[in-house]
């Protein structure tokens, strides 16, 4: 995003439209944008790794549930308003190539990702 005025806060829709040509909105959300560059301000950042996913109906694939990742997700929302930007390093829903898991997964962080910056590691850097 560009042409943002620093420390802002912004309000947005996300929208799809129909062949028809109609536009359905879904619900309203805000974020703030950072702060001029260079700037002396605080950044308060979140950083984790290997948190997986969990269904909150108890539904689960075999072998394959984590439900402390709901902890962290909750903890993530219950502070809010408490960091700038999350760094999420690694092993983000150990999908193992389903799709739906994934689904989940951004269902699961959307509260937090909809309202702060979500930044994901690169796969494979060695690091």
């Amino acid at each position: 995003m560009r042409g943002l005025w620093p420390n802002k806060e912004y309000f947005y829709k996300i929208g799809h439209e129909l062949s028809d040509g109609t536009v359905v909105w879904g619900k309203s959300y805000t974020f703030r944008a950072p702060p001029t560059p260079g700037q002396n301000s605080l950044q308060r950042i979140i950083v984790f790794g290997d948190m997986g996913k969990a269904e909150r109906d108890g539904s689960n694939e075999f072998a394959n549930y984590q439900p402390g990742s709901l902890n962290t997700t909750d903890k993530l929302v219950e502070d809010l308003d408490n960091y700038d930007i999350v760094f999420h390093i690694g092993d983000l829903p150990y999908a193992n190539g389903y799709l739906s898991q994934w689904d989940q997964f951004t269902a699961q962080v959307a509260p937090i990702s909809a309202k702060k910056p979500y930044m994901v590691a690169r796969y494979g850097l060695g690091v």
